[in-house]
């Protein structure tokens, strides 16, 4: 039979092998997650078209169709790229998923949803629509908030 120290040290002992193993599979899950996060970022950037350059353009009905986009990212980051009114919204969820997501404490962000909140909280959802049927025809300021 153990004694009383002997029993606490064991417990110890246990308890430490048990954090060990926590720490363990929490690395291992992390490691997943980079991964995925990683062929995420690499399928998006395969699919996001040239960034279309107002500059290059003749004429200025032409630079009109261009949108500028600000995006703020979770962890604090802004984004900036320009799209083509007529491009679909996919190609800004291609240009966020390229980048990687991460909130404030550092974790991979694999689910989010893209928001305006001015002139009223709207939530971006469908991929097939162009940014004028969605109503980004000007300059613009959104969000990705993590799900």
């Amino acid at each position: 039979e153990l004694s009383k120290e002997e029993e606490k040290l064991w417990m110890n002992e246990l308890n430490e092998l048990n954090n060990d193993e926590k720490q363990q599979e929490k690395d291992q899950i992390d490691d997943v997650d980079k991964i995925n996060s990683q062929i995420r970022i690499e399928n998006a950037k395969t699919k996001l078209k040239p960034e279309p350059i107002a500059m290059n353009m003749d004429s200025s009905k032409d630079k009109a169709l261009i949108v500028k986009i600000r995006i703020n990212l979770p962890d604090g980051r802004n984004l900036e790229r320009q799209f083509h009114c007529n491009d679909k919204m996919e190609q800004i969820f291609y240009f966020i998923e390229s980048q990687e997501l991460k909130n404030t404490q550092g974790d991979i962000i694999d689910k989010w949803e893209l928001i305006r909140n001015f002139p009223k909280i709207q939530k971006f959802y469908n991929p097939n629509l162009t940014l004028a049927e969605s109503g980004i025809t000007h300059a613009i300021k959104l969000f990705v908030q993590q799900v």
